[in-house]
């Protein structure tokens, strides 16, 4: 009967445990949501940076110039 009553209690725990993780990642998303707008605008920024800098990349690659119209 020992054996019967660890099982029990390690699926008993095996729930806890879930729903531990369950409330922990609901958290977690629930801060994430609130700085959404933020991560966006972020994101934004660091996507026209990346661009920026490929492009001059790019041109140091081909030994490129900077253009001067007159």
């Amino acid at each position: 009967m020992a054996v019967v009553k660890l099982n029990d209690d390690l699926r008993e725990l095996g729930s806890k445990e879930k729903e531990e993780i369950e409330h922990i990642l609901d958290t977690l998303s629930e801060l994430a949501g609130e700085s959404a707008v933020m991560l966006e605008q972020d994101i934004a920024v660091l996507t026209r940076l990346d661009f920026i800098f490929a492009k001059a990349s790019l041109s140091r690659t081909y030994n490129g110039l900077r253009t001067c119209f007159q």
